[in-house]
């Protein structure tokens, strides 16, 4: 559907808040998470895109079998690269496999702006941020067919979001990378 001033609305699948949290806790928590398997691909650099592979965390007092998961992400660090700014992931969710990219924002993101972005300088899309948690903010979007070529061919997304009270951030992701790493993620069949 098409909105004013040439933004295109990206729809979303509608996820438990519950679950947006802890998608947003892991993508900040990942760096931190042992690798118990060893058989799971290794961390592989792309450029700007790194591919990960873990096992879910086991949660406590149950005995379900952890499951492995992969995604590919780039994280935007401020200029003394002590903080993580801002968190491009792209995955394959359910039983479809759908290519999905989940942002994680700063806590202090405003939820009713939602997120805009462009490729390069190409079309401007809007995107919903789904949940926002003391920590963090999580938008989640399909890669569609179309969105993927501008992801695998562009050089930059940029990314805009209202931060309350009334400001505005933005934040620059290269696309260098992109395209082998989500062809390695394909391949793991996670």
């Amino acid at each position: 559907m098409r909105l004013g001033r040439g933004y295109q609305e990206i729809g979303t699948p509608r996820l438990a808040r519950l679950g947006l949290a802890v998608l947003a806790a892991l993508a900040l928590a990942i760096p931190t998470i042992g690798r118990a398997d060893t058989s799971l691909p290794q961390d592989t650099l792309y450029k700007s895109w790194t591919l990960i592979c873990r096992q879910t965390p086991q949660v406590q007092g149950t005995r379900a079998p952890q499951k492995p998961y992969c995604q590919i992400y780039h994280r935007v660090r401020s200029e003394d690269k002590s903080k993580v700014l801002f968190i491009a992931t792209a995955r394959y969710q359910g039983a479809e496999r759908t290519p999905m990219m989940i942002l994680t924002l700063p806590a202090v993101a405003n939820l009713q702006r939602g997120v805009t972005f462009q490729v390069d300088q190409g079309q401007a899309y809007r995107a919903n941020i789904q949940v926002c948690t003391a920590q963090s903010c999580v938008s989640e979007f399909k890669l569609t067919d179309d969105l993927m070529k501008l992801f695998r061919s562009g050089t930059e997304a940029n990314f805009s979001f209202g931060v309350n009270p009334q400001g505005e951030a933005k934040r620059a992701v290269p696309l260098a990378g992109f395209g082998a790493a989500i062809d390695a993620l394909q391949k793991t069949g996670y």
